[in-house]
């Protein structure tokens, strides 16, 4: 596992940190998996199944346009390709993040986008497609100010509001000490109680798409042809593979309405609230 390009960039950080140096502001940016898929063959076997068709994926990052179907085997084998970088990833973690605890008050890991395993027929990580695989990435906050670093959330956060929500966390009237843990509201306070559920939306904005996600729903609209690609019930329909536009009324008008819209959504008409 030393040889691979993550494991070489954590062992650069931990020299950084070890001659005694440290910056107030210390960012750390790999390629992840758009980089090499470089995990050892061993991490790649430990979740392929003997029954397993032995298919190869190689060490260059797959990357697919749009197909109609792509092969089940070969999305299986992708899969567990995917699997082995990230446990990699996860295990260099394990080593860097308590060297770091002990230098910084704060550390963030997180992504700008996903990497799309070929669900809805594109792989990769530059693809217009914005589904559940490439706009759900990570969000890791370790805060030593925080009394209890232990919690996972399902708020709708985006990364485009993180560098205010550093910012105020500087600001100990802004902050919920006693869950460590934040929302996307109209503000980017990190209070956890400060709106409904209901009236968190996000937009998304891809070269071919535009999507508003909300708690109970994520809706994707096509910039090329006009029309609503699908609407999806969340949480439960994790990997959008139920389409319920046909059975939400006028939903899908108002949705093509504030897909072209150009301004921010603040909040929406209660006739898309669908759940």
């Amino acid at each position: 596992m030393e040889d691979t390009g993550f494991a070489n960039l954590t062992a650069e950080v931990i020299d950084y940190l070890e001659s005694g140096e440290c910056a107030d502001l210390l960012w750390i940016h790999s390629s992840g998996l758009s980089g090499n898929w470089d995990a050892p063959e061993t991490l790649r076997d430990l979740y392929h199944d003997e029954e397993d068709p032995e298919i190869k994926i190689g060490i260059t990052a797959p990357v697919s346009g749009v197909e109609d179907k792509i092969d089940e085997d070969y999305l299986a084998a992708l899969q567990q390709a995917y699997a082995a970088q990230v446990t990699m990833i996860d295990s260099c973690l394990s080593v860097l993040i308590p060297l770091l605890e002990a230098r910084v008050d704060r550390i963030i890991i997180t992504s700008p986008r996903g990497y799309n395993l070929g669900r809805h027929g594109q792989i990769g990580i530059n693809t217009g497609q914005l589904t559940e695989d490439v706009i759900h990435v990570p969000f890791i906050l370790v805060d030593n100010t925080f009394r209890n670093n232990f919690v996972r959330n399902q708020w709708l956060f985006s990364t485009t509001q993180l560098g205010e929500w550093i910012n105020s966390c500087d600001d100990n009237e802004n902050r919920d000490l006693n869950c460590g843990v934040f929302q996307s509201t109209d503000s980017v306070s990190p209070h956890i109680h400060d709106a409904p559920v209901m009236h968190q939306v996000i937009q998304l904005l891809s070269a071919t798409e535009r999507a508003i996600r909300t708690p109970a729903w994520h809706a994707r609209y096509d910039l090329n042809t006009h029309e609503v690609i699908g609407i999806f019930a969340k949480p439960d329909d994790r990997w959008e593979a139920n389409d319920i536009s046909d059975r939400c009324g006028q939903a899908g008008e108002l949705l093509a309405d504030l897909a072209t819209s150009s301004d921010n959504i603040t909040e929406l008409d209660n006739s898309l609230i669908l759940f």
